[in-house]
Protein backbone atom coordinates (compact mmCIF):
# COMPACT_ATOMS: atom_id res chain seq x y z
CA UNK A 1 0.00 0.00 0.00
CA UNK A 2 2.67 2.42 -1.05
CA UNK A 3 1.13 5.87 -1.30
CA UNK A 4 2.50 9.36 -1.40
CA UNK A 5 2.65 10.67 2.17
CA UNK A 6 -0.06 13.32 1.71
CA UNK A 7 -2.31 10.91 -0.17
CA UNK A 8 -1.89 8.23 2.49
CA UNK A 9 -2.69 10.74 5.24
CA UNK A 10 -5.80 11.83 3.31
CA UNK A 11 -6.82 8.20 2.87
CA UNK A 12 -6.47 7.66 6.62
CA UNK A 13 -8.52 10.78 7.33
CA UNK A 14 -11.41 9.43 5.27
CA UNK A 15 -11.53 6.05 7.01
CA UNK A 16 -14.48 5.32 9.25
CA UNK A 17 -13.61 2.51 11.65
CA UNK A 18 -14.76 1.44 15.10
CA UNK A 19 -13.43 3.34 18.13
CA UNK A 20 -10.57 0.95 18.94
CA UNK A 21 -9.31 0.87 15.34
CA UNK A 22 -9.78 4.62 14.88
CA UNK A 23 -7.37 5.32 17.75
CA UNK A 24 -4.55 3.65 15.78
CA UNK A 25 -5.51 5.49 12.60
CA UNK A 26 -5.55 8.84 14.42
CA UNK A 27 -2.09 8.15 15.82
CA UNK A 28 -0.87 7.35 12.30
CA UNK A 29 -2.36 10.59 10.94
CA UNK A 30 -0.61 12.53 13.71
CA UNK A 31 2.69 10.80 12.96
CA UNK A 32 2.46 11.54 9.23
CA UNK A 33 1.24 15.13 9.36
CA UNK A 34 2.51 16.59 12.63
CA UNK A 35 5.66 14.57 13.27
CA UNK A 36 6.58 14.14 9.57
CA UNK A 37 7.28 10.46 10.22
CA UNK A 38 8.26 8.23 7.30
CA UNK A 39 5.31 6.49 5.72
CA UNK A 40 6.86 3.02 5.81
CA UNK A 41 7.39 3.30 9.57
CA UNK A 42 3.81 4.46 10.11
CA UNK A 43 2.48 1.59 8.00
CA UNK A 44 4.61 -0.89 9.94
CA UNK A 45 3.24 0.55 13.19
CA UNK A 46 -0.35 0.31 11.92
CA UNK A 47 0.19 -3.31 10.94
CA UNK A 48 1.62 -4.03 14.39
CA UNK A 49 -1.39 -2.41 16.05
CA UNK A 50 -3.98 -4.10 13.86
CA UNK A 51 -2.43 -7.59 13.86
CA UNK A 52 -3.47 -8.57 17.43
CA UNK A 53 -7.03 -7.43 16.71
CA UNK A 54 -7.03 -9.47 13.50
CA UNK A 55 -5.69 -12.56 15.27
CA UNK A 56 -8.40 -12.23 17.92
CA UNK A 57 -10.99 -11.66 15.16
CA UNK A 58 -11.95 -8.31 16.68
CA UNK A 59 -11.64 -6.19 13.54
CA UNK A 60 -14.70 -4.60 12.00
CA UNK A 61 -15.35 -5.49 8.35
CA UNK A 62 -13.89 -2.11 7.33
CA UNK A 63 -10.92 -2.62 9.65
CA UNK A 64 -10.28 -6.07 8.21
CA UNK A 65 -10.41 -4.70 4.66
CA UNK A 66 -7.97 -1.90 5.61
CA UNK A 67 -5.62 -4.34 7.36
CA UNK A 68 -5.69 -6.65 4.35
CA UNK A 69 -4.65 -3.75 2.09
CA UNK A 70 -1.85 -2.81 4.49
CA UNK A 71 -0.31 -6.27 4.53
CA UNK A 72 -0.85 -6.99 0.84
CA UNK A 73 2.56 -7.53 -0.79
CA UNK A 74 3.77 -4.97 -3.29
CA UNK A 75 5.98 -7.11 -5.51
CA UNK A 76 7.30 -4.22 -7.58
CA UNK A 77 8.65 -2.35 -4.55
CA UNK A 78 9.71 -5.50 -2.71
CA UNK A 79 11.76 -6.79 -5.62
CA UNK A 80 13.41 -3.44 -6.27
CA UNK A 81 14.44 -3.20 -2.62
CA UNK A 82 15.72 -6.76 -2.22
CA UNK A 83 17.17 -7.51 -5.68
CA UNK A 84 20.53 -5.81 -4.99
CA UNK A 85 20.81 -7.78 -1.74
CA UNK A 86 20.01 -11.08 -3.45
CA UNK A 87 22.43 -10.39 -6.27
CA UNK A 88 25.13 -9.44 -3.78
CA UNK A 89 24.87 -12.80 -2.05
CA UNK A 90 25.49 -14.80 -5.24
CA UNK A 91 29.14 -15.79 -5.57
Amino acid sequence: MKKEKNNFAELLQHLSLNDEEQVFVNIAIHQLIDEKEREDLVIRSLIGNFRPLALQQKLSPQGLQFFTELVKPNFKDDISLWLPFWLGTIH
